[in-house]
């Protein structure tokens, strides 16, 4: 997400991989999906989680719930 350099007291480090965020990028991500971009463990566990999902997923998905109400 950060196209800077992430270091310092202002970082953070994901719990399961380790993945490294700069602090607004995490506070960002904990607002919209609140979860990590490498391995999806949520940020806050207080927290429900929202997983994005690609324009192609939604639509596979959109399609496939289609077909099922056709059958």
């Amino acid at each position: 997400m950060c196209k800077g350099r992430v270091g310092g007291f202002n970082t953070f480090i994901c719990t399961e991989c380790e993945a490294l965020y700069c602090e607004k990028c995490a506070r960002t991500l904990s607002n919209l999906e609140n979860m990590c971009w490498v391995c999806n463990t949520p940020f806050d566990v207080t927290k429900p989680s929202k997983p994005y999902k690609k324009e192609e997923e939604r639509v596979k998905i959109e399609e496939k719930e289609k077909n099922k109400t056709k059958l």
